[in-house]
C-alpha cells in the first residue's frame, strides 16, 4: 500500500520538474540571454550580407570584411587571417564572424556612435569638479576628450580606433600614436548604457598613457607583430583583430598554400595534404606574437591581468550621466 501511495507522488514530482525545466528553457530562448544572443548573431549576419549587396555563397568574403577589413600581412609566423579561409569555408566563416570570440576586437565603426545599441556621445562629469570628459565625433571620428581646469589646466583627446569587447558588457577602446598602441580611459557599459572609467583607471584622473602590451593582444587578437625598441609598438597591418580560426587551428599559411595547389590533382589528394598541414599546425603550440624583450614597460601604467579583469565601478557622478 505504501509503495502504491508513493507512485502518484513520484509521478507528480517528475511532471513538476519537467514543467520547471521546460519553463526555464522557454524563458532562456524567448525572453532571456538565448534570445539576445540569437538576435545579435542574426543582426550581424544581416548587416554583413546587406553590406555586400547579396546573400549566398558568394557573400562569404564580404561578411568577413565587415568584421575583419584586411588580411594579416605576410609574417614569419605563418598567420594569414580569417579572410584566407573564405574561398573553401565560406559557410563556416559566415557563422563564425557572428561569435563573441571573433568580435572580441575589431577596427571601430564610427557609425555605431549614437546609433541604436551603440555608444552615446555627450559630456561626462567625474568626481573631481575640475575634470570632465566628453565623447564627441570630430570629422566623423569618435574621440574621448578631457578638460581639466584650475591650477593645472589641461586639454587632451584621443581618437577611438579599435574596439575591444564583443558588445555584450563593457566595451574598451584603443588608439594609435604613430606605431604605439594605447588604451583610452573610458569604457562604454552596454547593459545600462553609460560611460565609466576603464578597469584600473582612477575616476577623476587624466591618463592617456596606458600602453597596450603584447599580453593584452594575446587574449584579444589572433596575431600581432611587435616592433623592436618599444613594448607597445606594432606593425599595424600585421594585426589580426578578433580571435580568428588560426588561434585554435594554428598558422594557416601552409594549409592555404596546399589547398590552393589542388588544380591538376585529385581533390582527395589535395584534401589529404591540406588535412596533414592543419594537423601539423594544431600540434604546434600557437604563439600569437613574438615575445618582446627590448626594454621594460613604464611601470606607472602597467596593469596586471588581475586588474585587467576587475569589474570597473563607476563613480556616482558617472552613474548620473546615464543615457
Amino acid at each position: 500500500m505504501a509503495a502504491n501511495g508513493r507512485g502518484p507522488i513520484v509521478v507528480t514530482l517528475i511532471l513538476l520538474i519537467a514543467v520547471v525545466v521546460a519553463g526555464f528553457g522557454w524563458w532562456w530562448n524567448v525572453l532571456g540571454p538565448g534570445a539576445r544572443i540569437r538576435r545579435d548573431a542574426q543582426r550581424a549576419v544581416d548587416e554583413a550580407k546587406s553590406s555586400s549587396g547579396e546573400a549566398g555563397e558568394g557573400s562569404g568574403s564580404a561578411v568577413v570584411e565587415r568584421f575583419e577589413p584586411t588580411s594579416i600581412a605576410p609574417n614569419d609566423a605563418g598567420f594569414v587571417g580569417t579572410v584566407a579561409c573564405v574561398d573553401c569555408h565560406a559557410e563556416r566563416v559566415r557563422e563564425f564572424v557572428t561569435t563573441d570570440h571573433f568580435r572580441t576586437s575589431r577596427p571601430l565603426d564610427p557609425s555605431r556612435f549614437d546609433a541604436p545599441g551603440g555608444p552615446a556621445t555627450g559630456q561626462l562629469p567625474t568626481s573631481d569638479p575640475h575634470v570632465a570628459f566628453r565623447i564627441d565625433l570630430i570629422d566623423g571620428v569618435p574621440h574621448q576628450q578631457v578638460r581639466r581646469t584650475g591650477e593645472q589646466p589641461l586639454d587632451e583627446s584621443a581618437p577611438l580606433e579599435i574596439a575591444i569587447g564583443a558588445g555584450n558588457y563593457d566595451e574598451d577602446f584603443f588608439f594609435w600614436r604613430g606605431e604605439r598602441l594605447f588604451q583610452a580611459p573610458l569604457v562604454w557599459y552596454h547593459p545600462d548604457r553609460f560611460w565609466c572609467n576603464a578597469p584600473g583607471f582612477v575616476d577623476g584622473e587624466v591618463d592617456f598613457r596606458r600602453q597596450v602590451l603584447p599580453r593584452c593582444l594575446e587574449c584579444h587578437a589572433t596575431y600581432a607583430e611587435p616592433l623592436a625598441g618599444s613594448v607597445n609598438a606594432y606593425r599595424k597591418e600585421s594585426i589580426g583583430w578578433g580571435i580568428g580560426c588560426e588561434r585554435c587551428h594554428g598558422p594557416a599559411a601552409e594549409h592555404v598554400s596546399t589547398a590552393s595547389s589542388r588544380s591538376g590533382r585529385s581533390r582527395d589528394a589535395g584534401d589529404r595534404d591540406a588535412g596533414r598541414a592543419v594537423a601539423r599546425a594544431v600540434d604546434r603550440p600557437v604563439r600569437p606574437m613574438p615575445r618582446q624583450r627590448d626594454g621594460p614597460p613604464d611601470r606607472s601604467v602597467l596593469v596586471s591581468p588581475r586588474r585587467c579583469r576587475d569589474r570597473s565601478l563607476p563613480s556616482r557622478s558617472l552613474r548620473s550621466a546615464r543615457r
